[in-house]
């Protein structure tokens, strides 16, 4: 009996020693599986902003309701508790628990309260899941430049896939602690990593002025009958985007249903035969080199010219028209003989200097480079036909572009939709400035240009683009589209369009439009140059000239030339301020010491008057012991506010988005440098709501 119960416990000691020592490994991981959990702790994507900070894309908690069958006791109880909930008959919810495998989801998306209601219930076997959903709340609106995300959270199209690495984030976890019955109970805070959000990513685009372009271009589309369009909206002067549209489109929370054809952002992707907006490559060809001058005759044919076996054809009837003329009525006869002058080399060169047949370098993915052939591969017409828009294919970025090489004074400006990339904390981790890629043209030559394309809103082509409140410069297009199945043109399709800007002699908008195929009426000056008015006409009801637009580059305008713009600096740190001024190609002097430009002038030569560099005069923050008088705030956007109040010492506490409706303290109030000041911020509508 006794040496029995020492062979028990040698037996047992052999086992005890087999599991706490040869097997201590295996055994702690299995118990750790038993009583700990791991979870993943999700980070929330960055959002997308417009340029007055209105969420554009947003990410939104939403919450998966899953049951562990293994776990279930009584499944049509169950069902009973969940369908008041979920709102769907029980007898659905336990016929989906019974026919599937032994974890089943019961539904999707479900919202904060009725995941709140199911955990308050403290269901066995039940499990909540939070995710969360992308969400635009502009829906169709700026979504074929927003683009989308798939059911992970990874972008797949537009900003969301070009900025994907920075809007994504990275998941944090944490390993819990779980109860008998499995339940997850608490956090072990030793094993923990917090996730780290997403940036956020500023656009150049003002949604206001977006819902404007959407709006009107649909309207044209179906107004017109045509099969689509686009329209871009910039700031010649900078390249900023602030607004970039095209039909058809889709919406972007429900992108998934919606054909692949919708997502393309058609304004950088599909290219076209461009017509008559082509021809200012030849205009500024000629007046640059001294080829032609304004009155020069020019011998239109009445209409009709043959050359090199082909017809080329005008839409009315012209004897003589002088040079500025033949743009003002938009003869093909007339640039092609303008274009036999400049010759192939100049004409190759001036489209290539005005960004055609290359990529403009818009930070969106998808971008093509349209087709201009090298001239090797011209045919003896080709020179002639290029020089009205045939043979040549560009997309719809690429002409707005390089009509704001003419509006801003002959600089072909890199477009740009992303002012900025934030981290959640408001820290910059990167800024886009304008930036000149080239000199086009000099600055008398995009004067003589605006002159002869404010001529054809005036009395020319483009009657029905012009407004009462000012000036507009313009051209219009109306291209036949090339035949699919064989070499040729349509009859019957074609492409109106228009580029604009406005005022033409200070130009704060530029406006591009195209209409794919219209019906019956196609020409551009019927179809897309009032479409471009109606467009004008409604910006210029909110953001009336002159305007110092957003509080950006065109505050305190101080011009260089008619057309070259001068930023305001002012408030800027010395770098940023000179490294604007860089990209810009503007000379510039630096006066005093510190870190902050205080105030800027304009050195001229004394005896020509002409405009040598910018003086900026910079200084370091008040001493904190220094009084400072409180500037009149009210008004002013949120960067130029806090521009100003920073070149003081001050800093601010902001409430709300758009305009400064009040301020503490008041304007000319004394106080301490280094103080801290109260900016409430209302949008124009707010605000005119309580004025009225």
């Amino acid at each position: 009996m006794q040496i029995g119960f020492y062979l028990i416990a040698a037996v047992l000691f052999l086992r005890l020693v087999q599991i706490q020592v040869f097997g201590h490994e295996k055994y702690t991981k299995l118990a750790e599986e038993q009583y700990l959990a791991w979870q993943v702790q999700k980070a929330q994507r960055g959002l997308i902003f417009d340029r007055n900070h209105k969420s554009l894309a947003l990410s939104n908690s939403s919450f998966d309701i899953s049951v562990d069958k293994r776990m279930i006791d009584n499944p049509e109880k169950l069902s009973r508790k969940l369908a008041v909930v979920l709102k769907k008959s029980s007898s659905e919810i336990v016929n989906k628990i019974k026919k599937g495998n032994n974890s089943v989801i019961l539904e999707r998306k479900i919202d904060q309260k009725q995941a709140t209601m199911i955990k308050v219930m403290n269901l066995h076997g039940v499990k909540i899941v939070e995710s969360t959903e992308r969400v635009y709340p502009f829906k169709e609106k700026l979504a074929q430049v927003l683009g989308f995300v798939d059911i992970d959270g990874n972008g797949l199209s537009g900003i969301e896939l070009r900025f994907n690495e920075h809007l994504t984030g990275e998941d944090g976890w944490r390993i819990l602690q779980k109860d008998a019955r499995g339940k997850k109970i608490l956090p072990i805070s030793s094993s923990t990593e917090d996730p780290k959000d997403g940036d956020d990513v500023i656009l150049t685009i003002d949604q206001v002025i977006q819902t404007i372009v959407e709006e009107e271009l649909r309207a044209a589309v179906s107004r017109f009958n045509a099969r689509g369009g686009s329209v871009i909206v910039t700031n010649p002067h900078t390249g900023e985007i602030l607004a970039m549209a095209s039909q058809p489109g889709f919406d972007a929370n429900r992108a998934a249903r919606t054909s692949p054809a919708a997502w393309r952002i058609r304004t950088i992707t599909d290219i076209f035969e461009p017509g008559s907006t082509f021809k200012i490559v030849a205009m500024m060809t000629a007046l640059e080199n001294g080829i032609k001058k304004l009155d020069d005759p020019i011998f239109c044919e009445n209409g009709k010219y043959k050359i090199f076996g082909e017809i080329i054809n005008d839409p009315k009837r012209h004897a003589w028209l002088s040079f500025k003329s033949v743009f003002k009525y938009s003869s093909n006869i007339g640039v092609a003989k303008i274009a036999r002058e400049i010759g192939k080399k100049e004409m190759y060169k001036s489209a290539r200097n005005f960004g055609f047949g290359i990529k403009s370098g818009i930070n969106l993915p998808g971008e093509v480079s349209g087709i201009l052939n090298k001239q090797n591969e011209w045919s003896r017409f080709s020179l002639l036909a290029i020089s009205y828009g045939h043979e040549v294919a560009v997309t719809p970025l690429q002409m707005a572009m390089a009509y704001g090489a003419i509006a801003n004074g002959g600089k072909l400006m890199k477009p740009v939709i992303i002012k900025a990339v934030k981290s959640k904390d408001k820290q910059t981790i990167s800024e886009f400035w304008p930036q000149s890629i080239r000199r086009v043209m000099s600055a008398e030559t995009a004067r003589k240009m605006t002159s002869i394309l404010k001529e054809v809103v005036a009395g020319g082509t483009g009657t029905l683009a012009a407004i009462s409140s000012g000036r507009v410069a313009g051209k219009t297009g109306t291209a036949q589209k090339p035949l699919e199945d064989r070499p040729g043109y349509s009859n019957s399709k074609y492409v109106a369009s228009f580029a604009g800007f406005y005022p033409a002699d200070h130009p704060e908008f530029l406006i591009y439009i195209n209409i794919d195929e219209p019906y019956p009426i196609h020409s551009g000056g019927h179809v897309a140059a009032p479409t471009f008015k109606k467009i004008l006409q409604r910006i210029l009801k909110i953001y009336s000239p002159p305007r110092q637009y957003s509080g950006e580059i065109l505050a305190n305008q101080i011009e260089k030339s008619d057309s070259q713009v001068i930023p305001d600096l002012t408030g800027r740190r010395v770098q940023t301020a000179t490294q604007i001024l860089k990209n810009m190609n503007i000379k510039y002097q630096t006066k005093g010491s510190g870190e902050i430009v205080v105030s800027q002038t304009l050195k001229t030569d004394q005896d020509s008057g002409e405009f040598r560099k910018v003086v900026l005069t910079v200084s370091d923050f008040p001493n904190q012991t220094e009084y400072v008088v409180m500037p009149k705030l009210t008004g002013l956007s949120m960067r130029r506010a806090i521009s100003e109040l920073s070149v003081r010492g001050l800093t601010a506490k902001v409430f709300g988005s758009g305009r400064v409706y009040n301020q503490v303290p008041e304007a000319g109030a004394r106080i301490k440098a280094g103080a801290r000041c109260m900016l409430e911020f209302k949008s124009r509508n707010q605000i005119d709501t309580l004025l009225n």
